[in-house]
């Protein structure tokens, strides 16, 4: 893949920016546990939390109304934000990649989390000035592993897609840049700390 024509960085953020998945599934746990519900969470990482919790009760053959729903959703999200503030970190090399591209990059956050949840964790890394945009879910009608949230990026931004590269580590976000049309790095295969070396030789 060639570099040198890229303007602006995309990142996901949890899994991508912050080692959040573990603290998620932690929060999905809690949540679901009166259900007696079976997840696997491989298979809903990545998806905005209302999407999840649809994916689990659809995988269990139970249904709840909408109000129930959107009552998980909150009580979810409240669980994560107790988790986070007790402790988050950043993926390995994240922040130092992140803080090197800063002056090189426009920089951007697309993320199928809540913009509460996700202002908060990136504020808490310390990591927020280096954004000049941060897309959620809120922002999109159609979350990963659709495309929207990737193109909202673009239009706003105005860059063209072939100067765009994604960040991800989730098979939903993969989908989502995939579908997208735009190029990404998929972060489980390939190490902040490589990138940002490769980088730095301008390969």
């Amino acid at each position: 893949m060639e570099f040198s024509n890229k303007k602006i960085f995309i990142f996901d953020y949890d899994g991508t920016i912050a080692d959040t998945s573990k603290s998620h599934e932690r929060a999905f746990q809690k949540v679901l546990s009166h259900l007696e519900l079976k997840f696997d969470y491989s298979k809903i990482a990545g998806l905005k939390t209302y999407d999840a919790i649809k994916n689990c009760l659809i995988e269990n053959n139970l249904k709840l109304k909408d109000e129930e729903i959107f009552f998980l959703v909150k009580e979810k999200q409240k669980i994560f934000k107790q988790i986070i503030k007790e402790k988050i970190e950043p993926i390995s090399g994240a922040d130092e990649l992140i803080k090197w591209a800063y002056l090189k990059y426009h920089l951007s956050i697309a993320s199928s989390g809540s913009k509460d949840n996700v202002l908060m964790g990136i504020k808490l890394l310390g990591l927020f000035n280096y954004f000049d945009d941060i897309i959620c879910s809120e922002d999109v009608v159609n979350s990963k592993p659709y495309p929207d949230i990737f193109n909202k990026v673009i239009s706003i931004t105005k860059f063209k897609k072939n100067e765009a590269l994604i960040f991800e580590d989730s098979d939903n976000g993969i989908v989502s840049a995939q579908r997208a049309n735009i190029d990404y790095l998929d972060i489980r295969e390939n190490s902040f700390k490589d990138l940002l070396s490769v980088f730095k030789n301008g390969s």
